[in-house]
């Protein structure tokens, strides 16, 4: 790998995904604790940019589309997420809000 530097991912998180991630800040707002959860998001956004393979679980493998499925948590939602490692691609496919929000 040239210079030695880490490759990095682009994220992509679906028009659904954001406006439930939005929903749930807003929750979180409003029970105290919003800057705790957009501290959680960012330091999951800036993961997923990095080192993907290294955040939460390997959930399924789709062969058929080259893609790794994982599921991650923080004390404020859960997300499903896609790697394409051949493309340097993330897609961000599902996101619940835990039981401290919902």
């Amino acid at each position: 790998m040239p210079s030695g530097k880490t490759p990095t991912y682009q994220v992509n998180y679906s028009d659904l995904v954001r406006q439930r991630l939005q929903q749930l800040g807003q929750r979180a707002k409003q029970l105290g604790f919003g800057a705790d959860f957009i501290a959680s998001l960012q330091h999951v956004d800036d993961r997923l940019h990095a080192e993907p393979k290294q955040v939460g679980e390997p959930y399924q493998y789709l062969a058929h589309l080259g893609l790794s499925v994982q599921i991650a948590g923080t004390p404020y939602f859960y997300l499903r997420f896609a790697i394409d490692e051949g493309r340097s691609l993330v897609y961000v496919i599902d996101c619940v809000g835990s039981a401290r929000i919902e």
